[in-house]
């Protein structure tokens, strides 16, 4: 319900003009005013003279005639207007324009506000509040003019609108963010986006500067959701003035307030911009945070980047210092910028509270709305006046294109100082800008008005209006400090020649390189590295995993990533990273004795085991050729041999490459619950299929034989390739620990006890005879005895990977265990083990026990015995053995081909699943767009989905039709809630078919109210009448037969209501987004339903005539009694009877389209 503060008056009519016989018009004047509006106009009667001195009268009225004719040729007009605010800004909008626009009622023109005071800043699905009062306001009462709206949501759909309908739009309060050329906007606020960036724009050319970064916090100001778009269009504005942005970032308030995060955030600042716009609060003290945090970044090079402090919102309070009484926090705010907006006089502003608003210590930012509102009423009735004084022509005047001509780039003085409008009719006002030195606040530029710009539209004269800055004191010591915007060189030192650099470079690479070289080259020759001992590795170059672990040696500290393997259980689990802390039992050092430590050498991933050194190792002829043998040794299934180091004073290191996937016995011993990890039969095959190639290829080269074969030597590579590691070492081992120069790498054994019994009887019987005489010649082994013992232990190997159990169980006795390193390899206590551990052979059975196994082929079960043969000379040879294995253990291709073709079975499943889900999620997204153009028309549906924009649009032609059930309230008062649901349900779901029928949408329904739209989003002329009264006439007919569930025998009755219109439409909400119609046409629908009859459709004129004309097939008739509407008046209606559908118009259908 509109407010009518002054009897309405359509633009073009003309009143009684003002002459000088005031007792004569000031009564008719009197009767136009206080006339009652009851109706859309207020008309003037001229009083009836009947004095006896009528002759008189007349005499008076013929000179009145003659005196005012020339008031009568130029008629005054009446101006309508539009003022939307909201009544927690601005509640008293209409009489503060009336008291304020002084000039409102001239001899040529007077001023007509119009507004809903129950409209205002709405949220939710009233959020175009203000858009649909401008929508209503200008169809029904023909505004020339709107001032506002003042919130966000609505500007944003009035700024189009009011630039389609050609009426000028005063923003005192909100910013504005679209194109401000393609706009009818006057934005009078000295907070606007345009203004900030012109203030900062004069500033950066007086600097010579042309390139910046902006820090900002839209928490940190009153209103986010502007804030966020007014950096867009200060970034725009700034480019239209040659400035670029090489930076932006967006900070949340709690950041602003640590100065350790700002210092992070700041870091991207250095090598992108010297100069920083940081928009971060309304007062200097919410930027003390900032400062710190920039001190931080730059305490080096601090001149060298410049912060621009800006605080556009106008406090009317000196700039507060949070330096006062604190020389720390004016060093942290020195070198700075600061532009603050001090545009307005405070003493003036307190005044103008005090006196003219009557509100005094109202908060200031109350105050300011009505300040920037009485400057937008001041400057239009200034260039009204001017408009309709230069051309005496009201149409002209009052055009919005010809306001805004004459307005560009022009100056006047208002209630509060002048009022300058730029090229595009934004308002500018000049800020002040300060610098702060350790002294300081002081005057650094002064901002003024300049009638000449290099972009922009210019006036008939030439005229171009911006803003300019000169400094206040140019010879200041700030002046001549300033930093250029950009490093000589440029961020990246782009700008530079960087050919004498780089020839400095590469001369030093250069000899740097030579001397590299020569360092090398003379260690290689005094260290004895040779052709002939490529396996010697040096301990520098070895680089380990981690800092855990430091060996024995003062001046080589290695760290260690162990892989233990423990006694107990054979050695631990693979890939384990840990180290046995120091002060730990000796069963706990007991159980990790045999370390492998992982490293890096020449960017190649090793293991390495470590020995400790009694005296140095003299390496023999057989030594060098065993390991120059091993180095060459290279095979699919033997794993690389990296060296030994030989210049450790106090250990030696034995190098291999590492493969990632662990030992054999990481596998086969690993728990059966680990059911990926249990040895299925192809994997079974191709294990040992690997094991016995590689035998096979040692026993044929120079190495004669493996010597240590056990599963913590099968190796498994990233291929699921196993590898023989560890081979032709122990030889060398054995010599080695009976001469005293070496001891196992925990103060134990060389052989392990957990491992003893993959060694052949024969073998260890020699072993122990050696360790007992201490005779060097006892340990020779030679290569027939060596592969026969291969094959023993093989035999083992083969056993536990079928019965995936360690052939033999040791367990040490509790009191056998003895410590580990102490500190290093330093703390190793001499002792009598050697080789092996006495103790632990004489609980060794000579060979193991093989159980019935009818689940295994028995030929394996054959070749097991075969190698655990008590005479080694009848064993057969590694060629046999791989015969045997081949024919029982069949596998086409490697583990690799297995694992591959198991991957393809397994993505032939995989993209089944994937087919059947893509289908079920094909099928979800189908019914989720059916349910989304349920909700919304199809072609908004299909923008939304594509994360488009719905503008709002204006149809000319729609149709509204409302219907509502009769006695709705009474029948859900008595009745239950879910027979309530049911019954809506029910009706709802039968209208809803016969919309589907038509061209025709479902707007929506609350409660028993159901609202239906045609001839929107999509245009079909004028059938929009036609498929509404269908609809209508259908929905009647339906409910003619239908019973109320939970009532047999009682019928629903329903009132309808349609009317013909042009209306409004747009999506309202982001969450969940709504299509939403507005205007007259809208309101006028729904008083046609709630006017109307119990089982009745009742229609607007205009509806009637558009059925009448173009589609007689329907009847109707006229309604008896006009109905009054509030607001409206009396209105002609008449009643939808029937159809008949043999009848059509010839008209229509030459009419219709294709």
């Amino acid at each position: 319900m509109f407010v009518k503060h002054v009897p309405k008056a359509n633009f073009g009519t003309v009143s009684k003009p003002l002459t000088v016989l005031q007792a004569t018009i000031n009564p008719l004047k009197s009767t136009r005013q206080h006339a009652p509006s009851a109706s859309m106009e207020s008309r003037v009667t001229p009083p009836n003279i009947t004095t006896p001195h009528h002759n008189t009268a007349k005499m008076y009225f013929m000179l009145l005639f003659v005196f005012t004719l020339p008031s009568v040729l130029y008629c005054q007009t009446n101006i309508n207007v539009g003022i939307i605010v909201d009544n927690k800004i601005l509640s008293d909008g209409v009489s503060f324009f009336n008291r304020m626009a002084v000039n409102h009622n001239r001899a040529t023109y007077s001023l007509v506000p119009y507004t809903d005071t129950s409209k205002g800043c709405g949220t939710g699905t009233n959020s175009a509040d203000g858009a649909a009062l401008a929508v209503e306001l200008y169809y029904t009462h023909n505004i020339s003019t709107f001032f506002g709206p003042v919130c966000s949501d609505d500007l944003a759909i009035s700024s189009g609108l009011s630039l389609s309908w050609d009426v000028l739009q005063f923003n005192f309060w909100r910013d504005y963010h679209l194109d401000i050329d393609m706009s009818s906007i006057i934005q009078m606020s000295t907070m606007s986006a345009t203004n900030i960036a012109t203030n900062l724009a004069a500033v950066m050319q007086t600097l010579n500067w042309g390139k910046a970064g902006i820090i900002r916090c839209t928490e940190c100001f009153d209103s986010v959701d502007i804030l966020k778009s007014s950096f867009e269009s200060i970034k725009r504005v700034l480019a239209e003035r040659s400035v670029e942005i090489l930076h932006d970032i967006d900070v949340s308030a709690a950041v602003v307030q640590s100065s350790t995060a700002l210092t992070e955030r700041l870091l991207e600042f250095t090598n992108n911009a010297r100069i920083i716009f940081v928009f971060l609060g309304t007062r200097l003290s919410a930027h003390t945070e900032f400062m710190i945090a920039f001190n931080n970044v730059v305490a080096q090079n601090k001149h060298d980047y410049m912060p621009v402090i800006i605080i556009p919102q106008y406090t009317g309070e000196p700039i507060d210092a949070p330096w006062v009484g604190n020389q720390t926090i004016v060093n942290y705010f020195s070198n700075s910028i600061v532009l603050v907006n001090e545009y307005y006089n405070r003493t003036a502003i307190d005044v103008f509270t005090d006196q003219t608003l009557g509100r005094r210590g109202s908060p200031l930012s109350e105050t300011l709305v009505y300040v920037q509102f009485y400057e937008s009423i001041f400057v239009y009735e200034h260039y009204l006046s001017k408009a309709f004084n230069e051309t005496n022509n009201a149409s002209l005047a009052l055009d919005a294109l010809y306001l805004l001509g004459i307005m560009r780039n022009q100056r006047i003085t208002g209630p509060f100082g002048e009022i300058p409008l730029d090229s595009y009719n934004q308002r500018i006002a000049p800020y002040s800008v300060y610098s702060i030195t350790e002294s300081g606040l002081s005057r650094f530029l002064t901002v003024e008005y300049s009638d000449s710009c290099p972009i922009g539209v210019q006036d008939v004269d030439g005229r171009c209006t911006s803003l300019v800055a000169s400094f206040a004191e140019p010879n200041s010591a700030f002046v001549k400090e300033l930093p250029p915007d950009t490093p000589s060189c440029g961020f990246n030192g782009e700008l530079c020649d960087q050919k004498g650099t780089l020839v400095i470079v590469i001369t030093v690479m250069s000899a740097v390189s030579l001397a590299v070289i020569i360092f090398l080259g003379a260690r290689k020759i005094r260290s004895g590295e040779t052709e002939q001992m490529p396996w010697a590795i040096f301990g520098n170059m070895i680089k380990f995993a981690d800092d855990q672990f430091r060996g024995s040696s003062q001046d080589f500290q290695a760290s260690v990533h162990s892989l233990q393997e423990g006694e107990s259980g054979g050695g631990g689990k693979r890939g384990s990273i840990s180290t046995p802390a120091i002060g730990s039992s000796k069963s706990d050092f007991r159980s990790h004795y045999h370390q492998r430590l992982i490293a890096m050498v020449e960017q190649v991933n090793v293991y390495i085991e470590a020995y400790q050194l009694r005296e140095k190792i003299v390496f023999d002829k057989r030594d060098h050729q065993l390991l120059f043998h091993m180095k060459q040794a290279v095979h699919d299934n033997t794993n690389a041999f990296i060296g030994m180091s030989v210049d450790l004073s106090h250990e030696t290191f034995i190098i291999w490459k590492h493969c990632n996937r662990g030992n054999l016995a990481d596998i086969i011993f690993k728990p059966q619950k680990d059911t990926s990890s249990v040895i299925q039969e192809n994997v079974t095959g191709a294990f040992v299929r690997d094991i016995i190639k590689g035998l096979d290829f040692l026993h044929s080269s120079p190495v004669g034989f493996h010597g240590s074969l056990t599963p913590y030597n099968c190796l498994i590579d990233s291929h699921w390739i196993l590898k023989l590691s560890g081979f032709g070492m122990n030889r060398m081992l054995y010599r080695w620990r009976l001469s005293g120069m070496v001891t196992g790498p925990d103060g134990g054994p060389i052989i392990p006890d957990a491992q003893l019994h993959y060694f052949a009887p024969n073998i260890r019987a020699k072993i122990s005879r050696a360790q007992a005489s201490n005779k060097m010649s006892e340990i020779d082994i030679p290569n027939d005895e060596g592969r026969a013992s291969d094959i023993y232990s093989f035999g083992v190997l083969l056993f536990e990977i079928l019965f995936k159990k360690r052939a033999y169980d040791y367990i040490p006795p509790v009191n056998q265990a003895k410590p580990l390193y102490g500190e290093g390899l330093d703390g190793v206590e001499e002792n009598e083990v050697g080789i092996v551990n006495e103790a632990a052979m004489e609980h060794l059975p000579i060979y193991p026990s093989v159980p019935d196994a009818p689940d295994q082929h028995p030929d394996l079960i054959s070749l097991i015995h075969k190698c655990f043969d008590g005479n080694w000379q009848v064993r057969p040879d590694a060629n046999m053995v791989r015969k045997i294995t081949d024919a029982t253990l069949k596998m086409p291709g490697s583990l690799v081909d297995q694992m591959i073709k198991n991957m393809e079975q397994y993505n032939n499943n995989l993209e089944n699943l994937v087919r059947q889900r893509t289908s079920q999620l094909e099928e979800a997204q189908k019914k989720s767009e059916e349910i989304l153009t349920e909700l919304l028309p199809k072609s908004v549906a299909d923008e939304l989905k594509l994360g488009r924009m719905v503008p709002p649009k204006n149809y000319k032609k729609a149709t509204i039709m409302y219907s509502d059930i009769v006695g709705f309230t009474s029948l859900c008062s008595e009745s239950k809630p879910m027979e309530v649901v049911t019954l809506l349900s029910g009706v709802f779901k039968a209208f809803d078919n016969i919309i589907g029928e038509h061209q025709a949408y479902k707007v929506e329904t609350i409660g028993d109210a159901y609202m239906v739209a045609s001839g929107v989003p999509e245009k079909i002329d004028k059938r929009h009448v036609k498929e509404i009264a269908m609809i209508a006439l259908k929905m009647r007919d339906y409910l003619s037969g239908y019973i109320i569930p939970h009532r047999p025998g009682q019928h629903l009755h329903c009132r309808w209501g349609f009317n013909t219109g042009s209306v409004f439409t747009g999506v309202v909400g982001v969450t969940a987004p709504r299509y939403c119609v507005f205007g007259q046409t809208v309101t006028l629908a729904a008083k046609m339903e709630n006017s109307g009859q119990p089982d009745c459709i009742q229609m607007t004129m205009y509806s009637q005539a558009i059925l009448s004309e173009f589609y007689p097939e329907f009847r109707h008739s006229k309604r008896e009694k006009t109905i009054r509407l509030n607001g409206i008046g009396n209105f002609v209606t008449y009643w939808l009877e029937g159809v008949e559908l043999g009848l059509t118009s010839h008209r229509m259908e030459e009419q219709a389209p294709p």
